[in-house]
């Protein structure tokens, strides 16, 4: 037990101030207060230093982040382009198609109409009669 209380701390010399003031008994507690103090001061400098760096780090990665998503968003914009252009001439091609389906249609019907008009007619009716039968109320 007299080994522990005859080891002493290293202490660098930049930590060891010899003033007079620090000598002296009565200052001591001057002296311990002033170099706590200190060492809060520094401790307060190395925490806002690295709280600065890491806001630095943060930002630079938001950054990053921000630049990906936009390369990313723009990507999928000009997918979405191109599949719709890919519809617009799909949906193109098949409306020139009906298109010409309800002309050839509406042509072969006149023709039709106008070689024999009474069996159209006679046909209209047959057909508006079994209309009327199944949608009758009782």
């Amino acid at each position: 037990m007299s080994e522990e209380n005859n080891k002493t701390t290293p202490v660098a010399d930049s930590e060891v101030k010899s003033t007079p003031a620090a000598s002296q008994p009565g200052n001591s507690f001057e002296s311990g207060t002033t170099h706590l103090k200190q060492g809060a001061e520094d401790l307060r400098n190395a925490t806002e230093a690295k709280l600065k760096e890491i806001q630095s780090l943060a930002e630079a990665k938001a950054k990053e982040l921000k630049q990906t998503a936009e390369a990313k968003a723009k990507e999928i914009i000009a997918t979405a382009e191109v599949k719709a252009a890919e519809y617009y001439e799909k949906a193109k091609v098949a409306l020139n198609s009906t298109s010409e389906k309800t002309k050839v249609f509406r042509e072969e019907s006149e023709t039709l109409i106008r070689k024999n008009p009474v069996g159209t007619v006679l046909g209209a009716l047959a057909v508006g009669f079994v209309l009327g039968l199944v949608f009758r109320k009782d």
